[in-house]
Protein backbone atom coordinates (compact mmCIF):
# COMPACT_ATOMS: atom_id res chain seq x y z
CA UNK A 1 0.00 0.00 0.00
CA UNK A 2 1.48 3.79 -0.98
CA UNK A 3 0.08 6.84 1.30
CA UNK A 4 0.65 10.08 -0.82
CA UNK A 5 0.02 9.08 -4.44
CA UNK A 6 -1.38 11.30 -6.57
CA UNK A 7 -2.95 8.20 -8.98
CA UNK A 8 -3.03 4.57 -8.76
CA UNK A 9 1.12 4.63 -10.47
CA UNK A 10 3.42 3.72 -7.59
CA UNK A 11 6.66 6.28 -7.94
CA UNK A 12 9.75 4.85 -9.41
CA UNK A 13 12.58 5.97 -8.02
CA UNK A 14 15.71 6.23 -9.66
CA UNK A 15 19.56 6.90 -8.63
CA UNK A 16 20.77 9.69 -10.12
CA UNK A 17 24.52 10.59 -11.45
CA UNK A 18 26.79 13.12 -9.80
CA UNK A 19 25.73 17.01 -11.25
CA UNK A 20 28.20 18.50 -13.41
CA UNK A 21 29.39 22.01 -13.27
CA UNK A 22 30.15 24.03 -16.49
CA UNK A 23 33.67 23.20 -17.48
CA UNK A 24 35.18 27.10 -16.48
CA UNK A 25 33.34 26.64 -12.83
CA UNK A 26 35.89 26.25 -9.71
CA UNK A 27 34.29 26.32 -6.71
CA UNK A 28 35.81 28.24 -3.89
CA UNK A 29 38.36 26.78 -1.26
CA UNK A 30 36.56 25.23 1.40
CA UNK A 31 39.09 27.27 4.25
CA UNK A 32 37.63 30.71 2.54
CA UNK A 33 34.20 29.72 3.24
CA UNK A 34 34.84 28.00 6.50
CA UNK A 35 36.54 31.64 6.88
CA UNK A 36 33.38 34.11 6.32
CA UNK A 37 30.93 31.74 7.96
CA UNK A 38 32.83 31.71 11.45
CA UNK A 39 32.30 35.39 12.03
CA UNK A 40 28.28 34.83 11.08
CA UNK A 41 25.61 34.89 13.08
CA UNK A 42 24.06 31.99 13.66
CA UNK A 43 21.96 31.98 16.95
CA UNK A 44 18.86 30.47 16.80
CA UNK A 45 19.33 29.17 13.55
CA UNK A 46 17.23 26.19 12.80
CA UNK A 47 17.24 22.60 10.10
CA UNK A 48 15.84 19.58 9.52
CA UNK A 49 17.49 16.72 7.83
CA UNK A 50 15.90 14.17 6.45
CA UNK A 51 16.99 10.91 4.81
CA UNK A 52 15.17 8.33 2.93
CA UNK A 53 15.00 5.09 1.91
CA UNK A 54 17.54 4.55 -0.75
CA UNK A 55 17.84 0.64 -0.50
CA UNK A 56 21.38 -0.81 -0.16
CA UNK A 57 22.48 3.01 -0.65
CA UNK A 58 21.10 4.46 2.28
CA UNK A 59 23.66 4.06 4.41
CA UNK A 60 25.99 6.16 2.17
CA UNK A 61 23.56 8.98 2.56
CA UNK A 62 23.26 8.69 6.12
CA UNK A 63 27.06 9.04 5.64
CA UNK A 64 26.50 12.18 3.22
CA UNK A 65 24.01 13.86 5.61
CA UNK A 66 25.65 13.22 8.75
CA UNK A 67 28.94 15.36 6.70
CA UNK A 68 26.81 17.75 5.49
CA UNK A 69 25.00 17.55 9.73
CA UNK A 70 27.80 18.01 11.02
CA UNK A 71 29.19 21.41 9.45
CA UNK A 72 25.71 22.77 9.97
CA UNK A 73 26.36 22.07 14.24
CA UNK A 74 29.66 23.08 14.01
CA UNK A 75 28.55 26.71 13.36
CA UNK A 76 25.75 26.49 15.89
CA UNK A 77 23.24 25.31 14.25
CA UNK A 78 20.45 23.23 15.42
CA UNK A 79 19.79 20.14 13.72
CA UNK A 80 16.94 17.63 13.67
CA UNK A 81 17.44 14.29 12.04
CA UNK A 82 14.90 12.42 10.30
CA UNK A 83 16.54 8.97 9.30
CA UNK A 84 14.93 6.10 7.69
CA UNK A 85 16.19 3.11 10.09
CA UNK A 86 16.92 4.98 12.83
CA UNK A 87 13.45 6.00 14.51
CA UNK A 88 10.03 5.75 13.93
CA UNK A 89 8.37 8.68 12.21
CA UNK A 90 5.82 10.60 10.31
CA UNK A 91 5.46 12.91 7.69
CA UNK A 92 3.92 15.11 10.45
CA UNK A 93 6.62 15.05 12.48
CA UNK A 94 8.75 16.40 9.93
CA UNK A 95 6.13 18.95 9.57
CA UNK A 96 6.17 19.53 13.22
CA UNK A 97 10.32 19.67 13.64
CA UNK A 98 10.02 22.39 10.29
CA UNK A 99 8.49 24.82 12.65
CA UNK A 100 10.58 28.24 11.55
CA UNK A 101 13.67 25.57 10.48
CA UNK A 102 16.03 27.65 8.51
CA UNK A 103 17.04 24.62 6.31
CA UNK A 104 15.74 21.83 5.13
CA UNK A 105 17.88 19.10 3.48
CA UNK A 106 16.53 15.72 2.29
CA UNK A 107 18.81 13.06 0.82
CA UNK A 108 16.61 9.77 -0.90
CA UNK A 109 14.88 8.75 -3.88
CA UNK A 110 13.26 11.81 -5.92
CA UNK A 111 9.75 10.61 -6.78
CA UNK A 112 7.57 10.21 -9.94
CA UNK A 113 4.10 9.16 -10.56
CA UNK A 114 2.03 9.47 -13.77
CA UNK A 115 1.62 13.02 -14.16
CA UNK A 116 3.73 14.56 -11.41
CA UNK A 117 7.71 14.42 -10.63
CA UNK A 118 9.22 15.01 -6.97
CA UNK A 119 8.63 14.48 -3.70
CA UNK A 120 10.24 12.40 -0.73
CA UNK A 121 10.52 8.77 -0.45
CA UNK A 122 10.75 8.31 3.15
CA UNK A 123 10.38 4.45 2.96
CA UNK A 124 8.34 2.37 5.76
CA UNK A 125 9.29 5.22 8.06
CA UNK A 126 6.86 4.37 11.14
CA UNK A 127 7.33 0.80 10.61
CA UNK A 128 3.27 0.51 10.23
CA UNK A 129 4.46 -1.91 6.84
CA UNK A 130 2.95 0.63 4.16
CA UNK A 131 5.87 2.89 1.75
CA UNK A 132 5.40 6.52 3.04
CA UNK A 133 5.61 8.99 0.16
CA UNK A 134 5.59 12.45 0.22
CA UNK A 135 3.95 14.77 -2.96
CA UNK A 136 5.19 17.97 -3.65
CA UNK A 137 1.79 19.06 -2.85
CA UNK A 138 2.29 17.69 0.51
CA UNK A 139 5.61 19.24 0.98
CA UNK A 140 4.12 23.06 -0.16
CA UNK A 141 1.33 22.31 1.88
CA UNK A 142 3.31 21.00 4.92
CA UNK A 143 6.37 23.15 4.58
CA UNK A 144 4.58 26.67 3.42
CA UNK A 145 4.23 28.87 6.00
CA UNK A 146 5.57 26.82 8.50
CA UNK A 147 9.96 27.34 7.66
CA UNK A 148 11.12 30.33 7.75
CA UNK A 149 11.21 32.97 5.42
CA UNK A 150 14.62 32.54 4.23
CA UNK A 151 14.41 29.19 4.44
CA UNK A 152 16.87 26.81 2.39
CA UNK A 153 15.95 23.57 0.69
CA UNK A 154 18.75 21.59 -0.21
CA UNK A 155 17.65 18.44 -2.11
CA UNK A 156 20.17 16.22 -2.80
CA UNK A 157 20.78 12.45 -4.54
CA UNK A 158 17.60 12.68 -5.60
CA UNK A 159 16.03 12.26 -8.81
CA UNK A 160 13.36 15.18 -10.35
CA UNK A 161 15.12 17.79 -8.32
CA UNK A 162 17.40 20.36 -9.46
CA UNK A 163 19.88 19.04 -11.63
CA UNK A 164 19.58 16.18 -14.23
CA UNK A 165 19.16 12.11 -13.71
CA UNK A 166 19.14 9.04 -16.46
CA UNK A 167 15.08 9.53 -15.91
CA UNK A 168 14.37 13.07 -16.10
CA UNK A 169 13.09 14.65 -19.13
CA UNK A 170 14.99 16.59 -21.17
CA UNK A 171 15.77 20.22 -20.44
CA UNK A 172 15.64 20.32 -16.78
CA UNK A 173 19.72 20.15 -16.68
Amino acid sequence: MFRGIVDSQPPVPVVSPPIRCPDNYSPPAVASVAAQLAGAEVNGLQAVAIVGDWGGGTATLKNDMNSAVSALEAHGVSVTKFYFGESSFTWSDIVAAAQDAHFVLYMGHGVAWEQLLGGFHLGDSDNDGTEDFVSPNQIRSGLGGTVANDCIGILSHACFSAGASISDPPGLS
